[in-house]
């Protein structure tokens, strides 16, 4: 939105005026933000494993998964997950830090590039290709093309592909990179799975953690199996860094509901309503009543 120089003291008087110019004035300023945070991973980042997680849904359950099973602190100032936002995400990495963990979406075509740019992922995470992008590009094909721009930013020599293996569209982006790849899911084909799964209401779900030759005995704060898809990937992740899974999984059992994310409110009278109303596609509409 443009303004004229008459209109800014009225703006300038006023809460959502000021929000406003602010807004605008970060707009006219992408481009600089976005040189600067490719320049910053580049070069200041360089030491820095960074793992992106991209997908239809899932991501930020996954991203805060992935923060503990690495053994990092969350941090409250991540927020948005493209163009500026994404900038100053990765511009608030510490080039001390071990690794980095970027969610990163996308609103229409031809915007993952830029996120693959700032970002050059050593480990993607794929969750999901679903129908939340329908409006924008039309068919699964076309999403499922526009989020594996991210998989073939992989180095092929030294990348990491995460990839949900019971989602046939996820699968499918194993062609697009010549970097090693590993899957996770329920089916038994998956590097990384899940077993015996059993709902442990109120605290939560247990299954068995399948992991190469290892087995652990699980326990996730979420509910269902479409929210042990997030604990799988970051197992994954985690091993491959040669983290300590049982301390992950530790860390992964205290992590508090994320809201609106199948998120458990208890109402006066003693009843528990589960709240999943951040995006409400049809998939996850679906998984909740499931």
């Amino acid at each position: 939105m443009r303004y004229r120089l008459s209109e800014l003291p009225a703006l300038l008087r006023t809460p959502i005026g000021r929000k406003q110019l602010r807004h605008g004035l970060l707009i006219r300023t992408t481009p600089f933000h976005v040189l600067a945070a490719r320049l910053y991973r580049r070069f200041r980042l360089k030491n820095v494993k960074t793992v992106t997680v991209v997908g239809s849904f899932g991501k930020t359950t996954t991203t805060r998964c992935l923060f503990a099973m690495l053994g990092m602190p969350e941090n409250p100032r991540l927020q948005g997950n493209r163009g500026i936002s994404l900038a100053r995400n990765i511009r608030r990495i510490k080039p001390s830090d071990r690794f980095a963990v970027l969610e990163t979406g996308i609103s229409g075509p031809g915007q993952m590039q830029e996120s693959a740019d700032m970002a050059r992922p050593d480990i993607v995470v794929v969750t999901c290709i679903g129908s939340e992008h329908n409006r924008s590009f039309k068919t699964l094909e076309a999403t499922r093309q526009e989020k594996s721009v991210m998989v073939s930013a992989l180095d092929d020599r030294t990348g990491l592909a995460v990839l949900n293996g019971d989602d046939p569209n996820v699968l499918w982006m194993a062609k697009r990179t010549g970097a090693r790849c590993l899957t996770f899911g329920l089916g038994p084909k998956n590097d990384v799975r899940a077993e015996n799964i059993r709902l442990d209401w109120p605290k939560g779900t247990r299954f068995t953690l399948r992991i190469g030759d290892e087995e652990i005995e699980a326990s996730s704060p979420f509910y269902g199996k479409k929210m042990i898809y997030p604990v799988m990937a970051a197992a994954a992740v985690a091993r491959e860094a040669g983290e300590d899974l049982a301390s992950g999984i530790a860390r992964i059992e205290k992590l508090p509901a994320f809201r609106g994310r199948l998120q458990p409110v208890t109402l006066d009278s003693g009843a528990v309503v589960l709240r999943d109303d951040y995006k409400s596609a049809e998939e996850t509409i679906y998984a909740a009543l499931d």
